[in-house]
């Protein structure tokens, strides 16, 4: 079996023995077998398509985890507390929340790893009752990974926490500065070749004002 991906160790670094999660498209159920060997409890894991969910349970064969198939958060089982969604866009991440209300509202904390519209995703969560404990970024080879910890609570951001992240602009961990410098170049180029949206022109009014170069 694969060891767990550098990329994935902030979500492990993040559980605890007060949470009993379920991985949410497990893929091939990396983090799920070592979140089961750190906790030594049960552990939850799912896949929707037949062969994908086929996959996992070859995958996860002897861990101690549960697997089950189901979209999203559906067919949640009562005792699981803890969400953990990533390697999916912030707006899919989004859609697979506010389908399952109930279910969302039986968790306790939602670990989420959006690869995209992250800003998205930290306007809807910090609208529908949680806040961000913490957060993570991890570079790999100049690809940039954010992760988010939330807990039930409220919290208000402004647009650059929106976008930056509330904890990682408090952290400021080198792959998150190496990430700025990136956001940075990336919409200088854009900017010498189309019109940058009104939200794009005030990240980059930000960043030239905080970001060293």
């Amino acid at each position: 079996m694969g060891s767990l991906p550098p990329r994935l160790k902030p979500l492990l670094a993040w559980i605890d023995a007060a949470m009993i999660p379920v991985d949410i498209g497990s893929n091939h159920g990396y983090l799920a077998r070592a979140i089961a060997a750190k906790l030594l409890h049960k552990v939850y894991a799912t896949e929707l398509s037949d062969a994908s969910f086929q996959h996992l349970q070859q995958q996860l064969e002897g861990s101690g985890v549960i697997a089950y198939q189901a979209d999203g958060l559906d067919q949640l089982p009562a005792e699981v507390n803890t969400a953990i969604i990533t390697g999916m866009g912030g707006l899919t991440i989004q859609t697979i929340l506010h389908t399952h209300p109930k279910a969302t509202q039986q968790l306790s904390y939602l670990l989420l790893g959006p690869q995209s519209d992250v800003d998205s995703l930290r306007a809807y969560v910090t609208q529908t009752g949680w806040r961000i404990q913490d957060e993570n970024m991890v570079d790999v080879r100049g690809k940039f990974y954010p992760f988010l910890f939330l807990v039930k609570g409220k919290e208000t951001l402004t647009p650059a926490q929106l976008y930056f992240g509330p904890r990682l602009l408090e952290q400021q961990t080198p792959a998150f500065l190496a990430w700025q410098k990136s956001e940075f170049n990336r919409l200088e180029t854009l900017m010498r070749t189309v019109s940058l949206t009104e939200k794009d022109q005030k990240r980059l009014q930000w960043l030239k004002n905080h970001v060293k170069h």
